[in-house]
C-alpha cells in the first residue's frame, strides 16, 4: 500500500464498519512536494441508503504519524478553497496546520489506529520497507564478506557466532526466495536449479534453517500447479514430474505445510488408484504409474500400506 493512499484507508476502514458503500470522487490530490492527500468521497450507508460528499485531509506528521479529518456536505468549491488554503499553510507555516484543521474541519481525526488490521500493518510495511532493503543488502554484504572465514569454520565444526549465523540465514533465506520467483511459472525447472542446488548445500554447511514465509508460500503454490498437473493428465510422466519435484523441494531446509496438497492428493489416489492397480498385473506402465505415485504418496508422508496392499 503506497502511503499517499492512507488518507483513503483510514476513512474507508471506519465507514465500511459502520455498513457503508463508498465512491471515490475525481478531486483528489496529493502535492508531492508536501507530506499531504485531499480529497472527496462520496459514502452511502448500507442501512439508510443516505448519501454524503465528504472532504478528506490527510497529513503526514513524520514517521508513522498521519492525521486524516473529514467533513461532510462541501461543495467542490468549498473543497478546492479549504483545500488551497491547507496546502499553503503547510508550505509556509506547518506548525499553524493543525490548528487550522481543527477550525475547519473539528477536532475528530483519524490515526493509524483507527484503521483495520491488515490495511495498519501494510501501511507499517511500507513505511519500514526503504530501511528494510537497505538493511537486507547491508546483511548480505556482511555475510559475503565473512563467508570464507565461516565456511572454514562449519568445515571444522565449529559454532558460528549467533550474529552471524542471523546474517547467514537471512541472506540465504533472501537467495531462496529469488531462486523460487525464478521458478515458480516453471516447476519442472526446480530439480535442475543449480543455484538451488549450491543454496542447500550450503545451508547444511551451516546448519541453517530457511524459514521464509514467501520461499514456503511459492513452493505451495508450485506443488499445487504439479498437482492439478497431474489430476489432469494422470500420467507416468506427469507423475514422475511430480515426484522429481518433491524430492528437491523437501530437500530444502524449509519448514512446508503439505496440508493442503496431501488432502488433494488423497482424494485424487482414492478415485484413481483402484482401478489403476486393477490393471497393473497386465499392463507394464499402470504398473510403474502405480509405483511412482506410491513414492509420492510416501514423499507427502503417507503410510503406502493401503496402496502396496492393491498391488499384491
Amino acid at each position: 500500500m503506497n502511503r499517499s493512499t492512507f488518507s483513503l484507508v483510514a476513512i474507508l476502514a471506519t465507514l465500511v464498519l459502520a455498513g457503508c458503500a463508498i465512491r471515490p470522487m475525481p478531486e483528489y490530490e496529493k502535492d508531492p512536494t508536501l507530506p499531504q492527500t485531499a480529497g472527496r468521497l462520496q459514502v452511502t450507508s448500507g442501512i439508510t441508503w443516505r448519501t454524503e460528499t465528504m472532504i478528506f485531509f490527510t497529513a503526514h506528521l513524520g514517521s508513522y504519524l498521519y492525521r486524516t479529518q473529514v467533513r461532510s456536505n462541501s461543495s467542490p468549491a468549498e473543497f478546492f478553497q479549504l483545500k488551497k488554503e491547507l496546502f499553503q499553510v503547510l508550505a509556509e507555516t506547518p506548525e499553524n496546520l493543525i490548528p487550522l484543521l481543527a477550525r475547519h474541519l473539528g477536532e475528530r481525526y483519524y490515526t493509524v489506529h483507527d484503521i483495520f488490521r491488515d490495511e495498519k500493518e501494510g501501511i507499517f510495511h511500507d513505511l519500514l520497507a526503504p530501511n528494510l532493503e537497505d538493511s537486507v543488502r547491508q546483511i548480505i554484504h556482511q555475510f559475503e564478506e565473512a563467508a570464507p572465514t565461516l565456511r572454514a569454520m562449519a568445515a571444522e565444526h565449529l559454532p558460528l557466532p549467533r550474529l552471524y549465523r542471523a546474517l547467514g540465514e537471512i541472506t540465504l533465506n533472501r537467495r531462496l526466495v529469488e531462486i523460487m520467483r525464478q521458478v515458480a511459472e516453471q516447476p519442472e525447472l526446480l530439480p535442475a536449479s543449480e543455484d538451488l542446488r549450491t543454496l542447500v548445500q550450503e545451508a547444511a554447511l551451516f546448519n541453517f534453517q530457511l524459514e521464509s514465509g514467501e520461499g514456503a508460500q511459492i513452493l505451495r503454490q508450485m506443488l499445487h500447479h504439479q498437482l492439478m498437473d497431474l489430476a489432469t493428465a494422470f500420467n507416468l510422466t506427469s507423475a514422475r514430474v511430480l515426484q522429481d519435484f518433491l524430492a528437491s523441494a523437501l530437500n530444502i531446509p524449509i519448514t512446508l505445510d503439505l496440508h493442503e496438497g496431501q488432502n488433494f492428493f488423497f482424494a485424487l489416489m482414492q478415485e484413481h488408484f483402484p482401478p489403476l492397480a486393477a490393471r497393473s498385473p497386465r499392463d507394464p506402465e499402470a504398473k510403474e504409474l502405480a509405483q511412482v505415485l506410491i513414492r509420492v504418496a510416501e514423499a507427502l508422508n503417507f503410510n503406502p500400506n493401503r496402496y502396496l496392499q492393491l498391488l499384491t
